[in-house]
């Protein structure tokens, strides 16, 4: 199998750049794998096609605001850096842009200009490009991160410099959402709302 297998055009205005006004007023598709046929119709028909006894394995992380702007300590230039994952505390594996000006042992600035902000410095850097940083605050770490970051949209969403609105860090994040951590969305269950959960558990889907 080959990943160009999976290539398809996507004419971009068929990408949207905002979501449905109701979440679950997207569209759904559905696929019955016996007689290949697809139907089109809305999420809220998804309580039609699951019967008592189904069970639902739900993602309940909520994203993190893992999108941080800043510069060198030495230099104005711009860095941007995306969390991806904690190896201990204090320290996170990130990607960095740009990434072939970034060593280890250079100290990174985060934050908006005259408040405070946070910094870290390089450990290391892996194969992949990916940046080890450690942060020198970190028992202040997840109190700035809400201050300054920004929830890191997939790159398909284009917004721009500005970045993330107040309607993206809403929508972008699950309605059953409890624990923080993910840098992305669990895209399939962003369309589910409370009805839509009531009904199934009405129904005896667990």
């Amino acid at each position: 199998m080959r990943v160009s297998d999976f290539d398809f055009e996507l004419p971009a205005e068929l990408i949207a750049q905002h979501p449905a006004p109701e979440r679950d007023g997207s569209r759904l598709m559905r696929f019955d794998r016996a007689s290949g046929a697809c139907a089109h119709g809305r999420f809220t028909d998804l309580v039609d096609h699951l019967e008592a006894g189904d069970v639902l394995v739900m993602n309940d992380s909520r994203v993190i605001p893992a999108r941080l702007l800043g510069h060198k300590a030495d230099s104005p230039g711009r860095v941007e850096l995306l969390l991806l994952e904690e190896a201990r505390p204090g320290c996170w594996w990130a990607m960095v842009r740009p990434g072939k000006r970034i060593s280890p042992g250079a100290r990174l600035c985060f934050g908006e200009a005259g408040g405070p902000g946070m910094a870290c410095e390089v450990l290391e850097k892996n194969p992949e490009g990916h940046v080890l940083v450690a942060w020198e605050d970190p028992g202040g770490f997840w109190q700035t991160l809400q201050r300054i970051g920004r929830i890191p949209l997939p790159p398909y969403i284009e917004r721009g410099d500005a970045g993330a609105t107040g309607e993206d860090a809403e929508r972008y994040q699950t309605v059953y959402g409890t624990r923080a951590g993910s840098v992305a969305a669990p895209t399939a269950g962003l369309h589910f709302t409370g009805r839509v959960l009531e009904a199934l558990r009405s129904k005896g889907v667990l």
